[in-house]
């Protein structure tokens, strides 16, 4: 049983009480099977959403902000990466940090894994929608499928993998808690 899930999917009903119970229900089963060890909410940088790393998946506070649609977008896509550590192992994006893989290969990585992170949370979303006979009147846009420029990408895993480097970051864990340092 993933740690905290009561009280997310507690919270999430008190805070969008136009949510259906069944919706919620599925989310819960959605979260438990990903094999997430532990899920919370907490108030992180504007910039984040949310972030899911090997031992836990935490989301932002400021997913309540928006319609129900994103909010529960970003939530299956944190989780989705949960399924993508059952499937592929803990040090899925371990390479990507270091330096063993070359930038322009690390940084497409990174990226395809998004995107899978992105049609599997809209692709779940869908069908929880439609097995509980909700109307979406809004479609979400996913963060990362439309995304054809890898420069700021590339950016990004190049700014990492200096930090890994100066930091002596050596694990997936180190790299995570640094992430979610940096976002909080």
């Amino acid at each position: 049983m993933t740690k905290g899930v009561k009280k997310f999917i507690s919270t999430i009903s008190k805070l969008q009480p136009d949510i259906k119970k069944s919706v919620l229900k599925d989310i819960e089963s959605f979260i438990i099977e990903s094999k997430c060890i532990e899920i919370k909410l907490e108030k992180l940088s504007e910039k984040a959403a949310g972030i899911s790393k090997t031992d836990e998946c935490i989301i932002s506070t400021i997913v309540f902000r928006f319609p129900i649609e994103y909010m529960l977008y970003m939530i299956l896509h944190e989780i989705s990466h949960q399924y993508q550590y059952k499937k592929y192992g803990k040090n899925l994006v371990l390479d990507v940090y270091l330096n063993e893989t070359p930038l322009q290969e690390a940084t497409e990585k990174l990226l395809a894994i998004e995107k899978v992170a992105d049609r599997f949370s809209l692709m779940k979303m869908k069908q929880i929608f439609k097995n509980n006979n909700v109307i979406s009147q809004i479609n979400p846009v996913p963060r990362y499928l439309n995304m054809t420029d890898l420069t700021k990408m590339k950016e990004h895993v190049q700014s990492m993998r200096d930090d890994v480097t100066k930091l002596n970051l050596e694990t997936i864990e180190d790299i995570n808690n640094y992430l979610y340092n940096k976002i909080k």
